[in-house]
């Protein structure tokens, strides 16, 4: 018999072409005038005007903030809720990766509730917002966070350099995650590696983590699956639009996955290696997730050897768990050189250097280690780290 659980989906469109079609969104919730969320980099890409352009022509006026910036902070995100205020915006649209759709996330919730970013966080509890948030649509225009699709926004606190929770299970969840993959074909392919890395780590993580559901089984073995069939596609030739439409899906899939079960070991290590280094999200992912790999296969043998077929990987039929585990690692590692995701030591990282470093700031995220099947012994994380700087 199956466990209690519930799951989470919410809408989404997808089609080549639709992020200019907001206007048919916005219409259906309501709207007339939209607090429009993104970076400087997606503006200089070309993405922003086409579709600001196509909402003003069909009557959404629009107010534009193009000051995202990685990881964000929550003074941003206080920044942009009182600028939808003062502008008494009916509708927030995050076009962008996740920290544009983590920042309009949690902005739309401060424009109609009191208070500030960090008086929401995990850290006081979930569920917090007590006045629904503003309509809400997010464009993603990377396949990596699922951020459109999950209910909560990660946030930095500069204060204690600690990324941190705002979630709310019934209130935070978008309207429309618009998926055109269209808006992917200008990132570069070093993020497109990045991003593509967060995906796969997002699914497989989440496929073997104890609280798993066959709903979220079903999302994250099949969007391993789209991972290792368009990745490398997508990051060596851009413009593939059909590579780029199964990334986005995949993205958006796992990103439904872990909104069920979330996450574990891998993304512990990825936080701290952020927040240590200064690095960029979907290459902590890469880095870590070897390592949840070797720390958990052995406990879940049967999902493993699934996972294991899902990344093409072909076991003998008599494949010890170990052998299975191993060579799951060993996969991994190799599509990352494959896309081109540098080591630690090809970051400029030492033992002697970065170790005690890192150990300091993986304690800080004991909580998230500890969610996997395994324990995450301070002998684990000392193996681990000594493996990753001297691999």
């Amino acid at each position: 018999m199956f466990k209690d659980f519930t799951f989470f989906v919410p809408r989404c469109i997808f089609g080549v072409g639709c992020s200019k079609k907001l206007s048919v969104q916005a219409k259906k919730l309501g709207c007339t005038k939209a607090l429009v969320i993104y970076d400087k980099g997606v503006k200089t890409a070309g993405v922003i005007n086409p579709i600001v352009a196509a909402l003003n022509k069909d009557g959404i006026l629009t107010v534009e903030t193009d000051e995202v910036m990685p990881d964000p902070s929550m003074e941003l995100v206080d920044k942009t809720a009182k600028l939808g205020r003062d502008e008494k915006v009916d509708l927030v649209i995050a076009i962008g990766g996740g920290s544009s759709i983590d920042t309009g996330k949690t902005a739309r919730m401060l424009i109609t509730n009191p208070g500030k970013a960090i008086d929401y966080t995990v850290d006081h509890g979930v569920d917090l917002f007590k006045e629904k948030g503003l309509p809400y649509i997010a464009v993603p225009t990377t396949s990596g966070t699922g951020s459109e699709v999950t209910f909560s926004s990660v946030l930095t606190d500069t204060d204690t350099e600690r990324k941190v929770a705002v979630r709310d299970f019934i209130k935070m969840p978008v309207d429309y995650a618009v998926l055109d993959p269209e808006v992917t074909i200008s990132v570069p392919p070093h993020i497109t590696a990045a991003c593509g890395m967060d995906v796969l780590t997002h699914a497989a993580e989440a496929y073997l983590k104890p609280t798993a559901t066959p709903f979220s089984d079903a999302m994250n073995i099949y969007a391993v699956e789209m991972c290792m069939n368009n990745l490398e596609e997508a990051v060596k030739n851009g413009k593939n639009i059909e590579a780029r439409g199964q990334m986005m899906i995949a993205a958006t899939m796992a990103g439904i996955g872990i909104a069920s079960c979330g996450l574990h070991l891998g993304h512990g290590m990825a936080h701290a290696l952020g927040a240590a280094w200064n690095l960029n999200h979907g290459i902590g992912c890469a880095l870590a997730l070897p390592y949840t790999f070797e720390h958990v296969c052995e406990m879940m043998p049967e999902k493993t050897k699934i996972l294991a077929k899902a990344m093409s990987i072909n076991l003998a039929v008599d494949a010890t768990p170990s052998e299975a585990k191993n060579a799951v690692v060993e996969r991994t590692w190799a599509l990352s050189k494959s896309i081109g995701i540098p080591t630690a030591r090809e970051l400029g990282k030492t033992v002697e250097k970065d170790l005690d470093r890192i150990l300091e700031y993986t304690a800080r995220e004991e909580k998230l280690c500890q969610q996997s099947i395994r324990p995450f012994t301070p002998d684990d994380c000392l193996r681990y780290y000594k493996d990753m700087l001297t691999r």
